[in-house]
């Protein structure tokens, strides 16, 4: 039984679409309802209410859309994923400074010991 309610998608105060069915405020997920209401009629074949989804915001500073993920909405996260990113990009070619001086150092310490005799 497929039911389409996308024609009675509403939408957040961020432009996110919002479950078609009835007052649900959850987001919207697949055919125009959230999740759990995708789930309950491909189980039941019905629909009916659900209790209210309380939405918190994202923890960062001066951000009021939903969180997404990790506590932070879709734009923060993808944000702190790309620094993440690069970060650890940065740590890998330290790593591989670090490795070549070391290299650098063991090829000085055997230079210094053949000029010294040993």
């Amino acid at each position: 039984m497929k039911v389409d309610y996308a024609h009675t998608i509403k939408y957040s105060k961020h432009g996110q679409a919002l479950c078609g069915y009835g007052g649900c405020n959850r987001l919207h997920a697949h055919h125009g309802l959230c999740s759990a209401h995708n789930i309950q009629l491909k189980s039941k074949g019905y629909l009916t209410d659900l209790p209210p989804a309380e939405h918190t915001t994202c923890s960062h500073p001066e951000c009021d859309k939903w969180q997404m993920s990790r506590g932070l909405c879709g734009t923060h996260y993808a944000e702190a994923y790309r620094k993440k990113r690069a970060m650890l990009k940065d740590i890998a070619d330290m790593e591989n400074q670090i490795k070549e001086m070391k290299q650098l150092i063991s090829e000085g310490e055997a230079l210094l010991n053949l000029m010294e005799g040993n």
